[in-house]
């Protein structure tokens, strides 16, 4: 980068497992704080891990650094400091006292030691702005998510027997349930299906269900009933006219090999749509004989001249089960979904009765509702005006999490403040981890921070890459490196074959180790 553009005010480290991601982001935060004269400048940092364990080890992490770096000894200096006077181009004895003044003011305010998870900063929020969204002034966070819908759903049944539309609706699907030998328990299906109210990444589609009633969206699943006996008829029929047709030849089930189209379409004119479209037989149907080289020549004639009929009966056949399957497979879930309105209903009204907000509500009420604002109103409502945010872990960051953030750090970046200093991003992370979605992180979300396509205007990125691993043994970074290119070529999606190709450079530690395998 030439030194003479404008300054980078966005880091990203793209760290894999291993690589001192701790370390990096306490490094950074300190370097912020001792190159600032003001030594409670950690009043405009906020740090943003996503469990509490990985708040309180950076917490601890900075807080004892900052001890050993007020009491530095020339025989034994702290494992940081060299690269502190690197970063900051202060030499030890201010590093020292500077140190010393930052951890004085930070244990006398340490309430204003913003370093929290995702959800304890929203539930900040939601506190400041808790009369704006119309939230109970003393609202309880509710953390156990399972247990509220839990009981939204035994509050649902117990309706049963009161609410005629419901009761027959879950009657008839305890009776489905026992017509496939399952268990006439709807509670379990009921709970399972409501999880989805709990999940940001299908909030989209949640709106657009949730703005439907029950009695809409029992109309749609008719039309979708009578689709299905629609569809059933035509593959029978079809199913029908090609036995007939080998009824009227005298073809027998023996004239084809193994009997498989004699098979197939049997089962079709008796309405079993339960075969396997992707046998080899059905691929090779059109270009291998249908019956064997011992046959009588006159059966074969007669079979090669039903074949068309055959073949193409087939292929008006085939799309005819496959969308078949599509509706059976919605309509087989299709009563849990289509109550989901009414067990959200029912969770608003433990949240009135018992004056709680579920966690996982804190990112749609801020970005339906606090995202809107000028994002200089939040800080003051705040009571902070941060000026650098660092997000860890910013693989695990949902979709909308990020959106909700977006507002507030472009505020800090288009800025900048009296005392000289300008707003920033630091980010720390890994794309490859954000494959697993393990909390609705999407991995286009760093990619497209990695190719500089960011949504801050005028930002300058600084992309680095920490290479090292230091807490595994060779051979296993070594097999990773080398597992991480052999799996890349599996992945559909070129963008993350890319990434996996890439992400497969780690370098040892030089500790090495013995791998074996055992056949227990």
């Amino acid at each position: 980068m030439d030194s003479s553009g404008p300054s980078p005010n966005i880091f990203i480290y793209d760290a894999s497992a291993g690589s001192g991601k701790t370390f990096t982001l306490v490094r950074e935060y300190l370097t912020e704080l001792l190159i600032s004269k003001n030594p409670s400048f950690f009043r405009h940092i906020l740090a943003i891990t996503f469990t509490n364990k990985a708040t309180a080890e950076m917490k601890n992490r900075i807080i004892s650094t900052l001890i050993d770096l007020s009491w530095i000894e020339p025989k034994d200096p702290p494992a940081m400091l060299e690269e502190l006077i690197e970063s900051t181009g202060l030499d030890r004895s201010k590093i020292k006292s500077r140190a010393r003044s930052i951890l004085e003011h930070l244990l006398r305010n340490y309430g204003m030691f913003s370093v929290e998870t995702i959800d304890s900063f929203n539930h900040r929020l939601l506190r400041t702005f808790a009369s704006d969204l119309k939230l109970p002034g003393q609202f309880e966070v509710s953390l156990d998510t399972e247990d509220l819908l839990l009981m939204a759903v035994d509050r649902l049944i117990d309706k049963v027997g009161e609410e005629r539309v419901l009761t027959d609706l879950l009657i008839e699907f305890a009776l489905e349930k026992t017509e496939s030998d399952k268990s006439w328990d709807v509670g379990y299906d009921l709970f399972n299906s409501s999880k989805i109210l709990a999940k940001d990444k299908e909030q989209e589609s949640l709106e657009s269900l949730l703005s439907n009633s029950l009695t809409e969206l029992l109309e749609y699943r008719q039309a979708l009933l009578d689709r299905v006996a629609g569809l059933r008829r035509l593959i029978q029929a079809n199913g029908e006219g090609i036995m007939e047709m080998f009824r009227q030849k005298d073809i027998e089930r023996l004239n084809f090999t193994r009997g498989y189209i004699f098979d197939f379409y049997q089962k079709l004119a008796e309405g079993n749509t339960d075969m396997n479209l992707q046998t080899k037989w059905l691929q090779n149907l059109e270009s291998q004989d249908p019956y064997t080289s011992k046959q009588k020549q006159e059966i074969k004639d007669l079979v090669d001249g039903l074949m068309p009929d055959v073949i193409s009966t087939y292929h008006a056949t085939r799309p005819l089960i496959i969308e078949l399957r599509f509706l059976e497979n919605i309509l087989s879930n299709f009563i849990p979904i289509a109550v989901l309105k009414l067990i959200d209903n029912e969770i608003q009204g433990l949240e009135k009765e018992l004056q709680i907000l579920p966690i996982y509500k804190f990112n749609r009420i801020i970005g339906s509702k606090i995202k809107d604002q000028p994002s200089p109103f939040i800080y003051e409502r705040l009571g902070e005006r941060y000026r650098k945010f660092m997000i860890d872990e910013f693989q695990d960051t949902s979709f909308l999490q990020w959106q909700n953030l977006i507002p507030l750090i472009e505020n800090a970046l288009s800025q900048q403040y009296t005392d000289g200093t300008f707003g920033q991003l630091t980010l720390v992370g890994d794309a490859k981890q954000s494959i697993y979605r393990w909390r609705g992180g999407l991995p286009e979300q760093f990619i497209e921070l990695d190719q500089t396509n960011i949504p801050f205007q005028g930002a300058m990125v600084q992309m680095s890459h920490l290479p090292r691993n230091y807490r595994s043994r060779d051979q296993i970074i070594d097999f990773n490196n080398g597992f991480f290119t052999h799996t890349s070529g599996f992945l559909s999606y070129m963008a993350y074959q890319e990434l996996y190709r890439t992400g497969n450079r780690q370098e040892t530690n030089k500790r090495p180790g013995d791998v074996f395998a055992s056949d227990s």
